[in-house]
C-alpha cells in the first residue's frame, strides 16, 4: 500500500493539530465529569428501581473505575501499537531526523572500515 497514496508534509497543520490534542486530556475531564453528572441526574429514578443503593458517590466510583480500567488498555494495547505506526512513519518519509541517522549511520560504517583497516595494518 505504501506509495500507492501519497501523503503529504503539512508542517503548521501538525503543529495545529499536536496542540490541540495535547489539550484535549484537560478540557476532556471537565467534559466528562459534566456528562456523567447530566447522565446520574437524567437516570437516577430509572436507576433506584433495579439498584436502590447507587448514590451519586457510588455512580462516580464506579465511573472512576471504568475509566482506570479504559487507561490500563490503552497502556497495554494502544500506545505500543501508535508507537509502531508512528516509527514506521517517521522512518517511511525523508524527514529531517530521519536523514541524520542515515547520514550517522553512513558515517559509523565508515569509521568502521577504518578501525577495520588500522587492525590489519597493525597486524602485518
Amino acid at each position: 500500500m505504501q506509495g500507492k497514496i501519497k501523503q503529504r508534509n503539512i508542517p503548521w497543520l501538525g503543529a495545529l493539530i499536536e496542540s490541540l490534542y495535547s489539550s484535549m486530556p484537560m478540557l476532556s475531564i471537565i467534559n466528562f465529569l459534566s456528562i456523567i453528572t447530566v447522565l446520574y441526574a437524567t437516570i437516577k429514578d430509572y436507576l433506584f428501581v433495579w439498584v436502590p443503593w447507587l448514590t451519586f458517590g457510588w455512580f462516580i466510583s464506579i465511573m472512576i473505575v471504568l475509566t482506570l480500567v479504559m487507561m490500563l488498555l490503552v497502556y497495554k494495547f494502544l500506545i505500543p501499537s501508535l508507537w509502531v505506526f508512528r516509527g514506521k512513519q517517521l522512518y517511511g518519509f525523508e524527514s529531517d531526523l530521519m536523514t541524520e541517522v542515515r547520514a550517522q549511520k553512513t558515517e559509523i560504517k565508515r569509521l568502521a572500515e577504518v578501525i577495520d583497516n588500522l587492525g590489519k595494518f597493525e597486524g602485518h
